[in-house]
């Protein structure tokens, strides 16, 4: 946001808390230091898609309320970014029926920790569709998704690989999902990044091959050019197909000490904080601090 900021963007963080202490700190903040008023935070919570249509459906009936006028009503990226110290993810010893409380038997799985990253990031984009289409249609470049994924992505492999262990919800034989790894969260973490990236590559090749056929269909070249003229709407129809709208991206910001920190649960603004983790996490923060990135180094990526 800081980048963004600077650059000049009208940047709308979308937040299940705009009204929080630490959003508007941080917009005020951000304002500040960058001379840049064209921040706002809209309340958009992607574990929930009652709350993504709202959003979406408020952002086309009156996007410019509360913006800059002159602007524009258009979108010409979209980040998603994962809220770690905040999101109520699983960490070490921790297992999902403790995920939001506390209240859900074991058997609800981990769909609160992976619906986020993967149903609610699809259904944000899928129902912002036609708006982007729109946005990018005056673009002199692709417009630009940028999914960001976990490192521990690497810990999948094609033999571990199963999508239906998404849910984690029991390991009773060897078709069902499996049971969640509580002693090591990287794995479920690693399972939902790599189907990420793959849902998210998945849209790309379909966005693609769509504006192909339709590109292509709008094609019609006179039958009395000659071959030259011909040759050439030819080659600038190849290269026209080979281009998209849409550029999805799946990012991958390497190790950041945010991550690490959710893990050993030592944050105190998370909801799964712990007083033991904490004094794990700062036993061993001279490690994390050599080998992990900050912020704003996974932010250059």
């Amino acid at each position: 946001m800081q980048y963004l900021a600077a650059a000049g963007a009208q940047v709308v963080i979308l937040t299940p808390r705009p009204l929080s202490p630490s959003v508007i700190q941080l917009l005020l903040l951000l304002r500040s230091a960058t001379e840049n008023e064209r921040l706002y935070a809209e309340e958009c919570d992607l574990a929930d898609v009652a709350s993504i249509r709202k959003f979406v459906g408020g952002w086309q009936k009156d996007a410019r309320s509360g913006m800059v006028q002159d602007l524009e009503a258009r979108i010409d990226a979209v980040i998603l970014c994962d809220e770690e110290d905040m999101a109520p993810t699983p960490g070490i010893g921790v297992r999902p029926a403790f995920i939001g409380g506390g209240g859900a038997p074991e058997e609800a799985g981990v769909s609160a920790y992976g619906m986020p990253r993967l149903t609610g990031r699809h259904a944000l984009v899928q129902l912002l569709l036609p708006i982007l289409l729109r946005s990018a249609a005056t673009s002199a470049s692709p417009l630009r998704i940028i999914n960001t994924v976990s490192p521990f992505y690497a810990t999948a492999t094609a033999a571990t690989f199963r999508p239906e262990d998404l849910e984690f919800r029991s390991d009773s034989d060897d078709h069902a999902p499996r049971k969640y790894p509580a002693s090591q969260p990287w794995m479920a973490q690693g399972q939902i990044a790599l189907a990420s990236i793959l849902l998210w590559k998945e849209f790309q090749k379909r966005v693609k091959s769509t504006a192909t056929t339709a590109r292509g269909a709008n094609a019609q070249p006179a039958s009395s050019t000659s071959s030259a003229a011909a040759s050439s709407t030819d080659d600038h129809l190849s290269n026209v197909a080979d281009a998209t709208p849409i550029l999805a991206l799946s990012v991958c910001s390497g190790l950041l000490r945010s991550t690490i920190r959710s893990f050993f649960r030592a944050s105190p603004s998370s909801p799964n904080f712990s007083v033991l983790g904490c004094a794990a996490y700062l036993l061993v923060f001279p490690l994390v601090w050599i080998f992990a990135k900050s912020a704003q180094e996974g932010a250059q990526v």
